[in-house]
């Protein structure tokens, strides 16, 4: 009761943070998370996430720029080696990656429907800083197989939806 105790180093508080604010997003959308259970969550005192944040629309922000992290590392990691100049091999490559990064950040999945359920702008920017990359970079191998006829004439939009869905939602559960 009262002030938590801790004595953690900064970047240790502020990880505590993002991984209860991305877990609180994910389950209770923007609006059903308050700034006091995340803090309660991560063991740290309100304050101290009004110090590191500012308030609720920037943690939100840090928490999705936190979540996308691994998932843009991972994917960027696909181009490394043999598989940049192997459509099939970065597309397994891409789909390693986004299992890898789904497992280690469950949040993901629910933090990006629970945004796009509600839409908005907080959604829109989204789309715009995250998603829209991702997308463009992770249909590229896709397209350049079936452009050779070696991929199944399928819209790349369904293909994408498919290859993340199958990824990420396992462990959105």
């Amino acid at each position: 009761r009262g002030r938590p105790r801790v004595a953690a180093a900064p970047e240790d508080q502020r990880a505590r943070i993002l991984d209860a604010a991305a877990r609180a997003f994910a389950r209770h959308g923007f609006a059903g998370a308050s700034l006091r259970q995340i803090a309660q969550e991560a063991g740290l005192s309100h304050a101290m996430i009004r110090h590191l944040f500012g308030g609720k629309d920037a943690l939100w922000e840090a928490a999705a720029e936190h979540l996308f992290a691994a998932l843009q590392a991972g994917m960027a990691a696909t181009q490394a080696g043999g598989a940049a100049s192997d459509p099939v091999g970065r597309m397994e490559a891409q789909v390693r990656a986004s299992v890898r990064a789904a497992a280690r950040t469950p949040a993901l999945a629910g933090f990006v429907m629970q945004a796009g359920l509600a839409g908005g702008p907080r959604y829109a920017a989204l789309v715009e800083r995250y998603l829209r990359p991702l997308h463009a970079f992770a249909l590229e191998p896709f397209r350049q197989l079936a452009a050779t006829g070696q991929a199944l004439d399928a819209p790349a939009h369904f293909v994408f939806l498919v290859a993340t869905n199958a990824a990420i939602n396992p462990f959105a559960q």
